[in-house]
Formats: structure tokens, C-alpha cells, sequence
């Protein structure tokens, strides 16, 4: 019997100009580009402390870089992927979602320019950022040591630093 094949080089020539001409483009367009620096290098961000509430409704992470100001997301969730609510807050590094998921609690570090800086008996504090996740709204509270939200979502405990001097009273007592 005789066998006809199809694998003549003729019914190859397409694909060969679609793979030159995909190389081609691929290598003159890295021509194009700038190399890559170290200060691009330490401008990447990694995902760090992701949080899911507990209805898998929302989602929160910090945007790390290697050195500088982080940056919290508070995103919603649906199926398939994410959604088009998110918001973002300068500076976050840690997001606590309440039991309901009404509200997520961030942790606000000062910049980290000033906080490297100072010496730390004069560092700054932490700050606490609420979000409303239904809307949005960002609270801040400034000064804060430490916080946790109660086992059911509806309180707010806020611990303030005690080694801050106390401003001296403009009144004296008699």
C-alpha cells in the first residue's frame, strides 16, 4: 500500500513565517526596552499577612517592598475571582476583618523615612485604620499601641501607648 503524507515542506511554510515572524518582533521589541537597575529591582512588591473574613466575602493584603512604605488593600470578593470594590490604605501593614465583615481594622505605620530616622524613644506611633467595607469610609484613629476586635465583630479594643509624656497642664490646682 501506498502511504500519502502531508508533512511536505510546503504545508510547513506557514507556521515557519508565523514563528520568524514572532521572533522578530519579540527580539526587536526587547531592543526597545531599558535595561533593568537595581533601583527597579527594590521598587517589586510582595504579598504579605493575607486575610479572608470569615464569609469569604472580602479580602485583605499588604503590598510589601523591600524597602519603603507598605500599602493594605481591602478587595471584595465574588465568583470567579475579584471585585470591583477595593480600597487602599497608605502605609497598612496588617488587616483584621470583624466577624461580620462590616468592618476591617488596619494597622497604619508611620512613613518609614521618618520612622528610620528617629531614634526610638521618639519613633512614632502606629495608627488604626476602620474601613467600612460596605462603602469604603476610612476612620483613623492616631496613637495607637495595640487593638483587637471582639470574638463577635461588634467591639473595638484600643490600647494607647503609656510611655508617651502626658502634656503639662496649662491650669494648676490651689
Amino acid at each position: 500500500m501506498k502511504s500519502y503524507s502531508n508533512h511536505s515542506i510546503y504545508g510547513r511554510l506557514p507556521f515557519v513565517f508565523i514563528a520568524c515572524f514572532f521572533a522578530l518582533t519579540q527580539f526587536t521589541s526587547a531592543q526597545n526596552q531599558r535595561p533593568m537597575t537595581f533601583e527597579d529591582v527594590m521598587k517589586f512588591r510582595y504579598l504579605d499577612g493575607a486575610s479572608l473574613s470569615y464569609d469569604g466575602a472580602w479580602l485583605g493584603y499588604v503590598e510589601r517592598p523591600d524597602r519603603g512604605d507598605p500599602l493594605a488593600r481591602v478587595q471584595a470578593l465574588q465568583k470567579g475571582g475579584l471585585g470591583k470594590q477595593s480600597t487602599t490604605i497608605e502605609r497598612g501593614t496588617r488587616v483584621v476583618f470583624s466577624r461580620d465583615a462590616a468592618w476591617a481594622a488596619v494597622t497604619v505605620a508611620p512613613k518609614f523615612l521618618i520612622a528610620e530616622k528617629a531614634k526610638p524613644e521618639n519613633r512614632p506611633d502606629n495608627a488604626l485604620c476602620l474601613v467600612q467595607t460596605a462603602t469604603g469610609k476610612q476612620t483613623i484613629l492616631e496613637n495607637i499601641s495595640k487593638f483587637a476586635l471582639s470574638e463577635i465583630g461588634q467591639w473595638l479594643a484600643v490600647q494607647f501607648p503609656k510611655n508617651r509624656k502626658e502634656p503639662k497642664d496649662t491650669i494648676k490646682a490651689r
